[in-house]
């Protein structure tokens, strides 16, 4: 992660938002959000996303896109939804390691 700054970086998470990457069991929450890219991420020298696609209605939003973060080349998918004061906050990414889009 750029600059290890995680809290920003989970200000744009829901407080009960799941996270699932490969291999790994599902994980649910900010708290343990952090420990894991804490143990498993570590400061990133670039993060660039392409392939955007976007798709939405009535408060919710998928976002897919490939990235690379340092050495990783991934794709994901982003389930986002918007709260009441009108942001938009992740719920779920799954991500996978394929090198692919």
């Amino acid at each position: 992660m750029a600059n290890r700054n995680y809290k920003k970086w989970l200000s744009y998470f829901a407080d009960n938002a799941v996270l699932m990457p490969p291999g790994h069991h599902s994980l649910k929450g900010h708290e343990a959000i952090e420990a894991f890219v804490r143990r498993n991420v570590g400061p990133l020298p670039s993060f660039t996303f392409a392939d955007w696609r976007f798709d939405g209605a009535c408060g919710l939003a998928v976002v897919t896109s490939s990235f690379v973060a340092g050495p990783l080349k991934d794709k994901h998918l982003v389930v986002l939804r918007r709260q009441p004061d009108g942001r938009w906050l992740i719920k779920t990414v799954i991500y996978n390691a394929s090198g692919g889009s």
